[in-house]
């Protein structure tokens, strides 16, 4: 048998034993037959025995446990059946059968264990938390920070279902939670509760199925989010704020830029031009013979010219007139012959672009981005040559600048230049478009700049 089996005599005293007890307990039949059976239950349960011996003696069938100390040491979680045993009417001993139940009552003992652990984390949880029963959905257990949030007390609880936390207009919404919890056995998701005032409030909540006391039951964490949420949409307006606001210096600052080209180019141009046909006609009218004077006066007129080259090159720099009538591709041809002439740098710039004009925002964007990039290059690069991409498809333009100087650390750049590169990045953003940089010490550097055109031309 997978029991345990004994007889013992009307003094207690062991008779029999079968081999599963033996087992069970650790002792050989010699060691065990004569004795007593109080010489082996557990001394905590010796007060229990007794009671139940003296209930034998009158007859009274029992079954109840107790536990057992085996020759190791071990204490031995039994369910034990006793039946008395009559001789000419007499009380002369009992069988009993022992059931082993140690593995049980470990299992039962860890597990009530866990669960008082879980109730103290539970009820000492900073969250507001909940358990609830499904289909019915009635309160289960709350935790103290819930009742501080919610405003209820637990007897005001017990006589309501969660759906009162919802919403009015959101109450048919729980259906829907209870299918996804069969389904995926966890919910999670942002839901506005309500208070016990009436206060609406935004939570972080998270559903999930656990089993208590061998039943099955739903844990809700809940997490206020209400200020957060609002304090990210603050943060988004105002970002979106200082976005319109770039935007418009950037075009104010643009505007003026171009004004002051005209300015520039029209009134100074025209103004150095009529002093050099003057200096030209006093030029011609002075006597052959009068070298000082001539001499001057060559040099009065080469002042003129190099002036004027310096008031084209500055209004072409502040607002290149062919960028709006050329288009970019053509502006960027120019600016990079103007580049490599004024620094001496090896300067190329291939294209796809013909003629095609695009919106002023990307041309302005790109030609600054451009302008940036070529400064960065002659301050910090060290470079002997760059190389100027301007690539346009179907929904993307992008434009790539390449030198092979000394390169730089992009994670440690310097302020002057992370400014630089930080005005770069948001005349892109501004378009929806990336930028990346590439860099290491050594290797030179790669900007690439992309714009989606859907939008924008």
């Amino acid at each position: 048998m997978q029991e345990g089996v004994w007889h013992v005599d009307e003094h207690n005293k062991i008779i029999f034993v079968n081999h599963f007890l033996e087992s069970l307990l650790g002792y050989t039949p010699e060691e065990m037959i004569g004795k007593t059976v109080l010489d082996f239950i557990n001394p905590e349960d010796v007060g229990k025995a007794l009671n139940t011996i003296e209930e034998r003696k009158k007859g009274i069938y029992a079954q109840q446990e107790l536990t057992f100390i085996s020759k190791q040491g071990k204490i031995i979680y039994t369910l034990i059946q006793s039946t008395p045993i009559y001789t000419g009417g007499q009380y002369s001993g009992s069988i009993s059968m022992l059931l082993d139940i140690t593995e049980k009552r470990r299992a039962e003992e860890q597990l009530r264990l866990s669960e008082q652990k879980y109730r103290i984390v539970f009820e000492n949880n900073p969250l507001p938390m909940l358990i609830a029963e499904y289909p019915g959905r009635n309160f289960v257990a709350v935790n103290n920070a819930f009742l501080e949030k919610f405003g209820y007390r637990k007897d005001e609880l017990e006589k309501m279902t969660i759906t009162k936390l919802r919403r009015p207009e959101e109450v048919g919404e729980s259906d829907e939670v209870a299918k996804l919890l069969v389904r995926d056995h966890h919910f999670s998701k942002q839901l506005y509760l309500r208070k016990k005032d009436g206060t609406d409030l935004l939570f972080d909540v998270q559903i999930s199925e656990i089993f208590i006391e061998n039943k099955m039951v739903y844990l809700t964490s809940t997490r206020d989010i209400t200020e957060q949420v609002k304090a990210e949409k603050e943060l988004t307006a105002i970002n979106e704020q200082l976005k319109e606001l770039t935007i418009y210096l950037q075009e104010i600052r643009e505007d003026e830029r171009k004004s002051i080209s005209r300015e520039i180019h029209d009134e100074l141009g025209q103004q150095l031009t009529a002093l050099k046909l003057d200096l030209s006609w006093m030029n011609r009218k002075v006597p052959t013979g009068n070298e000082p004077v001539l001499s001057k006066m060559k040099s009065a007129l080469e002042l003129v010219d190099g002036t004027l080259q310096t008031i084209r090159r500055i209004a072409g720099e502040l607002r290149p007139s062919m960028l709006d009538d050329l288009g970019l591709a053509e502006a960027i041809r120019w600016q990079t012959n103007q580049f490599e002439k004024r620094t001496g740098i090896e300067t190329s710039f291939k294209t796809n672009v013909d003629e095609r004009i695009f919106s002023s925002d990307i041309s302005i964007c790109f030609f600054r981005i451009l302008q940036e990039s070529l400064t960065n290059v002659s301050r910090h690069a060290e470079a002997t040559k760059v190389e100027c991409l301007l690539d346009w498809s179907t929904h993307l333009l992008s434009l790539q600048v390449n030198d092979n100087g000394k390169g730089f650390n992009v994670n440690e750049t310097g302020k002057r230049r992370s400014l630089g590169l930080l005005g770069m990045r948001e005349r892109i953003r501004m378009l929806n478009g990336e930028t990346h940089i590439y860099s290491e010490p050594g290797i030179g550097t790669r900007l690439i700049v992309i714009v989606p055109l859907k939008c924008n031309l």
